[in-house]
Order: C-alpha cells, then structure tokens, then sequence
C-alpha cells in the first residue's frame, strides 16, 4: 500500500519523531510512504498536496494533530476531501484528549487513532489490504452515521527498544543540523496545565539504542547536533549518567541540549555528566516561582527547588533556559513580573514565557471554565505566541498583554516587541526608549546585549531559527 503521512502547519519548526516512526514501521512491512512535511516548509500548502496526491496516488493519507496546528489541520483534511476520496485518518495528543469533538468537528476524517500508534498502524493497514472495516481495532474511533465508534484504548508499547528508528528521508530531508532524539517515553506526573500524562508509563531506551540511532543520523543526515525531547529526561540519575556515558565511551563528540528537565530530580553526578558527554544548555520547565501558585498547579516542586537546581548547572558551566507561563491559577500581573525578576536574580540565561493556554485533557480547563472569561477558541492560540486565550476578574486581558511585553523588555527580547520591518535606525531608538521605559536600572546590561546583538555575537533567543533544519526543494520529494 502506499501511505502518505502529513504534517500541518504549526507556530514551531521541528521534525515530527512519530510521524517518522510510523513510516520506518510501514516500510519495514514493505509499504511505500511519503512524509509532506508542511510545518518546517513555508510554501504553497494546497497547490503541493494536490500535485503530491495526484503523482504519489496514495491508498491512504494520514495527519497528525497537535493542539497548536488544530485549525491547519482541518483546512487541510477538508481541502484533501474536495479533490479526492481517500480515506483520511488523524492522530496526536488532541486526538487523545479531545477524540468524539474532533472527530464531530471534521466530518471529513474517515477515523482516528489514539494513543500510541505503532502497533494500531499495523492493524489497520492488514485490515484495508484485506478490505475488512475497523471494528475492534484498538487504539481506533470512528463514526457510524451519527454514532461514534470508540474501540477499546492500546496498550502502551513495553519495550520502547523494539520501536525502529525514525525513517526522516520520507521527509525529503536532506541534513538536519541537530537532531531531534527521545531518550525516553511518557511522564509520571501530572501538572494541571499539561496533557503529556496522557499514556504517561514512563519507559526508556537502552544507551545503545539511542547512540544507534544518533550514529544513524550522522551517516544519513550529517547531523552536527542533537537534543533530547524527552517529557522528562533526568527522572533518574542513573539514566542520565548511563546514557551520558555511553556517549563518552563512543566518542561521538557531538555538541546536544536537553529540552526537558525537571529541577527536583536534579543532582551533581547528572549534571557533571551530561557537561562531559558534551551538553550545553538544558531547558528547565519552571512555570513560576510563585510557591502559591507552584502547589496550585500540582507541578510537586518548590521555588527553592529551582534555584538549587539552576545553581547546580551552573557549577557545572551549563546554560540554562527556563519555561514559563503567564496566567495560571493564582496569578497576576505583579506576580508574573516578580516571576521574570526573581529567574533574572537566580541567574537564568533565558526565559520563553508563554499564556496559559487550556488544552482538552488538562484539568486546568475546567478552572478556566469556572473561574474565567474565555476570549478566543485555543486551537488559534498556539503555544508559544502572545494571544491571550482567557482572564479573570484579578489578570484581565490588558494587564496580561502588559506583563508579557514589559517581560519581553526585561529580558532583551526586542524582535518579539519592535517590529523587524522598520528602518534599523527606528528599531534601534524604539529598543532604546523601550529599555529606559520598563528596565532602566539594568540598562548597561541592555546595552551590552545591544552591542553583542548588533555585531553579530549573541541572537536573541526569542527568534525562531528557520535554518535549524535544511531541506530538498519540494520538487525533490521521494515521490514513487
């Protein structure tokens, strides 16, 4: 059978590591696959799948849904629905957590997967080859007339070994400067602002395994970097210091961050071994620093946590950026604020703040139902940007735009609030009156990133790196 994975539009650029498996699996069973990969490609979204659909002919054609591309997904189920009558399948976290809506919101689908797919796709191809339905298969909800089809949820795959290693040339991908690489499935936790509890068994691949892979990406891909995408990377001291050390032993010298680490899991022995086998910078989900408002949200930690925690990496010359979010229960403006200030204080290297946005699947929704005024539909809130999706009675929507722009001031984030279009002199007096309004005590240091900015020494991290991944023009796409 021929499969034709697509990966929709999304405020995010990066390679999607499941859609990647689920053709690695497919091939094996001897399928032909092709991966469209809209998300890191800003091209013509409907004339490009019209003409892959129309020279790959595919028996099947798969999306993946996030939350943050829900809206360019559906445009792109009902525009492949218009030309053709293939039957279209989704999956991804919003499928998990939100499945009969979606399913009722784009008619078009024929069905959905939830969970994790790897051995659903199987199933359901050996059903189509044979020209037999869906009943009973797990992992599967479909429609019947009015009536939605739920089968019974999959089991979470055991041994995370066994699952082969992304196949990123259905991509059309040429090199991949640093390589996406999970270390690790799922997250005991549950914080009430997150859906990555959803099949949370945490389950991790051998050292081995995981360097096979990063040998892998070097030879095909000529990878340059690599991060890890884990949920939670150091849940254990001993699978950091073994994988850190499996990368030592092998001599791959290949530079790495970490995207996910939690500060109350953090000791000396992982972070000196994640500094030796070559790791720069980690990436701390810190939420807030309120300890209020740090019980609320059920993330288990507390401030004195993360500064331990910072001040660990540190020692070991370690960069460290911290995740935080605008807008959860118990905030407000002089709380968000004081949050930014005191991450400065600790010594942070960065900060990426983003609203609170209530995805399906989290229990903070039902709080932002009781206690908020939602604003605007999520779906068109993708994480990460400035749109205030709800507010309450004490953080309305001004003060909540206000302390996200003079955050933005305070950590030298002048693209993400001075507008790239205007003349370089403009933007440089805007920075300027901009630094003298909101943070003139730490003008100097201002200035200093200003000069580091200006001659090309130091980017603002606020900025998107569109060069992160390189790619074949869109014409060079494996059609076969």
């Amino acid at each position: 059978m021929k499969v034709l994975f697509i990966d929709p539009p999304g405020p995010a650029f990066g390679l999607s590591i499941g859609l990647g498996i689920l053709s690695a699996i497919l091939k094996e069973y001897g399928h032909k696959v092709l991966v469209v990969d809209l998300n890191n490609r800003r091209i013509k979204v409907f004339d490009v799948l019209k003409e892959v659909i129309s020279c790959f002919r595919p028996d099947l054609i798969g999306i993946s849904i996030h939350a943050t591309k829900y809206g360019a997904a559906q445009d792109v189920v009902k525009f492949i629905r218009s030309i053709s009558n293939i039957p279209i399948m989704a999956g991804g976290p919003q499928i998990s957590a939100d499945m009969e809506k979606a399913l009722y919101e784009c008619a078009e689908l024929d069905f959905l997967v939830y969970g994790e797919a790897e051995e659903t796709i199987k199933e359901i191809i050996g059903r189509m080859e044979k020209g037999e339905g869906l009943e009973g298969v797990k992992g599967v909800i479909f429609k019947r007339g009015e009536r939605v089809i739920k089968n019974p949820s999959r089991e979470l795959v055991k041994d995370i070994n066994q699952i082969p290693f992304p196949d990123f040339e259905a991509f059309g991908v040429k090199e991949i400067r640093e390589y996406p690489v999970l270390t690790s499935r799922g997250c005991p936790y549950n914080c009430i602002f997150c859906f990555s509890h959803i099949g949370r068994g945490w389950r991790e691949r051998t050292p081995d395994n995981v360097i096979a892979e990063l040998k892998q990406a070097v030879d095909r891909f000529a990878i340059k970097s690599f991060g890890v995408w884990d949920p939670v990377f150091n849940l254990t001291t001993r699978h950091v210091v073994a994988f850190c050390s499996s990368l030592i032993n092998e001599g791959l010298g290949l530079p790495w961050n970490c995207y996910s680490v939690r500060a109350d899991r953090v000791d000396d022995e992982q972070a000196r071994a994640m500094k030796e086998a070559g790791c720069e910078k980690v990436f701390m989900g810190v939420e807030t620093l309120n300890e209020e408002i740090m019980k609320r949200i059920n993330k288990k930690e507390k401030v004195e946590d993360i500064r331990r925690a910072a001040e660990i990496y540190h020692k070991h010359d370690l960069k460290v950026t911290g995740f935080f979010i605008l807008g959860l229960p118990g905030d407000t403006f002089k709380k968000s604020i004081s949050t930014c200030e005191e991450a400065i204080r600790m010594g942070f290297d960065d900060q990426v703040w983003s609203h609170l946005t209530p995805y399906p699947g989290t229990s903070v929704l039902k709080w932002v139902k009781e206690k908020g005024n939602i604003l605007m539909d999520y779906r068109t809130a993708p994480t990460g940007s400035r749109e205030v999706v709800f507010d309450t009675e004490d953080y309305s929507k001004e003060n909540r735009e206000k302390a996200m722009e003079i955050i933005q001031w305070k950590l030298s984030h002048w693209p993400v609030v001075v507008n790239p279009e205007y003349p370089q002199i403009v933007r440089l007096f805007m920075v300027l009156t901009g630094i003298l309004k909101y943070d003139p005590k730490n003008l100097l240091m201002h200035l200093k990133r200003l000069f580091l900015f200006a001659i090309g020494r130091m980017r603002p991290a606020a900025t998107t790196d569109t060069e992160n991944i390189v790619f074949k023009e869109i014409d060079d796409l494996p059609i076969v």
